[in-house]
Formats: C-alpha cells, structure tokens, sequence
C-alpha cells in the first residue's frame, strides 16, 4: 500500500471513530439522569424536546404547583400536547422527575432540570399515560401526572 492510501486509511479511522462518539454521546444524552449515592445531591439534566422556554399564562394548560410542604395537589391532569407549567413557591431548589426515584426512567420527557426558589418552567408533555413525579432533591415530595 502506497503512502496515500495509508493516509486515507488513517483518516477513516479517525473520521469512523468521531462519528462512533458522538452517537453514543447523543445516546447518552437521550437517557434520564442517574443519581449518586447520596440522595440529596441535585442531578441537572439537558434540556429535552418537551421543554420549552417560558410561556405566558394564556398559552399554559396546566399549573403545578410546589411549595415548602411539597406539590399542592395529590394529581394533576393535563393533555398530551397542552404546555404544563411548573412553578417553585417554595424557599429551596426543585427538580421536577419522573418516576422511580433516582433513575427517572418512567417518563424521561418530564424529567426538567432543576428549578429555583420563586422561578417556573414550562415542558409539553406528548407520552399519554399515568406517571409518578417526585421532586429528585426531596424524594419524599410526590404528586401524580396524568397526560390523555
């Protein structure tokens, strides 16, 4: 093999390991956030397609409340495609996941990062279904999501 082959060959390699990477970085960006061994350590997560930037209160279907005793109601009910919003009136940080507590598999779509004191965000749920939610930092904290 010439010197030009052997440079193409080298070049591939290097083109097929970059490409390799960045799909298993894409994958593992796609999968819900793992938790340490100590449960209070706050997990961030990527922003997912459900979430969107904040939105005003006309175009918002839903509100989900949690304060310093933890979600408002026991259930909440909302439509896939409607914009839910979560909104932190409480004194500390919130981190919003889905279901089981710390892997967040059940519905990784509402899985949001975290949400400080007195701040909101908005997600769009499209997954119909019934799905715990818990706060990660607080996993006490829990409520019900239904999406129709």
């Amino acid at each position: 093999m010439n010197k030009t082959g052997v440079i193409g060959v080298i070049v591939a390699l290097i083109v097929g390991v970059g490409v390799a990477g960045t799909v298993y970085v894409v994958n593992q960006s796609m999968q819900s956030p793992q938790a340490s061994s100590e449960e209070t350590e706050s997990v961030t997560s990527s922003p997912t397609e459900s979430e969107t930037t904040p939105e005003s209160d006309a175009q918002v279907a839903t509100t989900i409340v949690f304060t310093n005793d933890g979600f408002e109601k026991d259930s909440y009910t909302v439509k896939a495609g409607e914009t839910v919003k979560v909104m932190n009136n409480s004194d500390t940080s919130v981190q919003f996941s889905s279901d089981d507590h710390p892997t967040h598999r059940e519905n990784p779509e509402i899985n949001l990062p975290t949400i400080s004191a007195g701040e909101s965000t908005t997600f769009t749920p499209q997954q119909k279904g019934t799905f715990g939610v818990h706060d990660h930092i607080q996993s006490q904290f829990t409520t019900t999501l239904e999406v129709q």
